[in-house]
């Protein structure tokens, strides 16, 4: 390897571990303002929690049960920190009308409840939709999200799946056609 080339590539290594920290180093910062209980929070990154169940309380006033150890953190993280399902181009009137389809555990339902009128929210998985419930029941959102315990499609047929949960993200599989969705 010819030495500007080392250089360069030695550069371009560094720089992406400083971004990398940076981006830790904000987000940490993130998590410190908007969640009160922000320790509970690191201690599940680091797979320390003891309990089975941890609820976020956010400085805003909501609050989020997540299973710990378990992809619900991530979701949170996704939503409440990255903006990942609402950007700044993305812009609802008062009297929007959400449907969240794959609702999981509520945190998106929860979220944009906030800047919608309703929210209709479809989570097929019981142990999903029973969290979902209870997060709604939680932030007081009775009259605001309404939720239900179906898949969502483009036809009116029934179908039978199978949902095998890893780490509480399902795989679907549909008889007659086993296929991960």
């Amino acid at each position: 390897m010819k030495p500007i080339r080392f250089a360069v590539c030695l550069f371009k290594e560094t720089f992406d571990k400083i971004k990398q920290k940076l981006k830790d180093y904000f987000l940490g910062l993130n998590i410190f303002l908007t969640v009160e209980n922000w320790k509970e929070y690191y201690f599940d990154c680091k797979n320390k929690s003891k309990e089975k169940f941890i609820t976020y309380n956010l400085k805003s006033g909501l609050k989020i049960i997540t299973r710990t150890k378990t992809k619900d953190r991530d979701i949170f993280a996704e939503i409440f920190f990255g903006n990942e399902y609402f950007t700044k181009d993305l812009v609802l009137s008062e009297k929007a009308v959400v449907f969240d389809v794959g609702a999981h555990i509520g945190i998106f339902s929860v979220f944009i409840s906030q800047k919608a009128e309703k929210v209709f929210s479809f989570e097929p998985v019981l142990e999903n939709f029973n969290l979902l419930k209870q997060n709604i029941e939680l932030n007081k959102l009775e009259n605001k999200v309404f939720p239900f315990n179906s898949a969502v499609s483009n036809k009116k047929e029934k179908k039978v799946f199978l949902s095998i949960i890893l780490t509480q993200a399902p795989i679907l599989f549909f008889r007659g056609r086993e296929k991960a969705c």
